[in-house]
């Protein structure tokens, strides 16, 4: 059985105390990280980054970037979640715990992912108003929809990297969801590309080496491919990654999977309750 760390809940000092903000950092977590972190996190309920902060990503309910709470503390990523109204406080208060914690049993599977150091909310008249999430930063890693903007093979032989990512997820029974293009992120080297995959608030767990596993992750990357290649990606790159995951099933029944996949209309819902068929 996977033996997780136990979350320590600690006070906030400076601006933070008395705010409603609580934190909530891995066992092991570093101290210099804790000292950084109890010091200057932000609040999660605002819509914006803190000054001179790198904004990564930003929608609706989801910001994140890359900043450091002084010159004294290592470049960090924060992901939050701003909740503005009753329905999404509902909905989505547990977002960043969630993504928290399938990050760190990921990784206890072996899966690679950047170091998450704690995750914290802010409630109001006991409503969670905000909540978000610190992990380490790996900027010296880019996406594969990133690589394929500069590599000569463009997008087809940006994707063949991600296949390792996609074999490891199957190996393990790690259901991601979305695993995409944007949330596989590479380094390369004289050796060979490592990966990190993130962006894991959907994900759930499975028996290792399901059959429907390999046919979801698989037929979702192409799905979130541009519309051009996805064809192309179904004949051959579902079949590479089949050969790399030494997939029981014939190439043609797992294209004939893949298909039947990417002919149904996408559902959030769906995903979040595959079943074998």
């Amino acid at each position: 059985m996977i033996q997780r760390d136990p979350l320590r809940k600690l006070p906030l000092a400076g601006r933070n105390r008395g705010s409603g903000l609580v934190v909530h950092f891995a066992k092991g977590a570093k101290p210099e990280i804790i000292d950084c972190l109890t010091n200057g996190l932000i609040d999660p309920s605002l819509k914006h980054a803190p000054d001179k902060a790198v904004v990564l990503k930003s929608a609706r309910q989801r910001l994140v970037y890359r900043w450091k709470v002084s010159e004294n503390c290592p470049s960090l990523v924060a992901k939050t979640f701003p909740l503005s109204n009753v329905s999404s406080m509902l909905r989505y208060k547990k977002y960043a715990q969630t993504e928290y914690q399938n990050a760190e049993r990921a990784s206890l599977l072996g899966i690679p992912v950047p170091e998450p150091y704690c995750y914290f909310e802010r409630r109001r008249f006991g409503l969670v108003i905000g909540t978000g999430l610190v992990y380490e930063d790996i900027g010296d890693f880019s996406d594969v929809l990133s690589l394929s903007k500069i590599l000569p093979g463009g997008y087809l032989e940006a994707s063949a990297f991600a296949i390792p990512a996609l074999v490891a997820l199957y190996n393990s029974g790690v259901n991601h969801v979305d695993a995409r293009d944007e949330n596989i992120l590479l380094k390369g080297s004289p050796l060979g590309h490592t990966f990190r995959v993130i962006d894991w608030q959907y994900a759930s767990f499975t028996a290792p080496r399901t059959d429907w596993l390999l046919e979801h992750l698989c037929a979702y990357f192409i799905r979130k491919a541009p519309a051009t290649l996805q064809d192309i990606l179904v004949e051959d790159w579902s079949c590479r990654v089949a050969e790399a995951a030494d997939f029981p099933l014939s190439h043609d029944q797992l294209r004939a999977r893949v298909r039947r996949l990417l002919a149904q209309r996408p559902s959030t819902r769906k995903r979040l309750r595959l079943i074998a068929t």
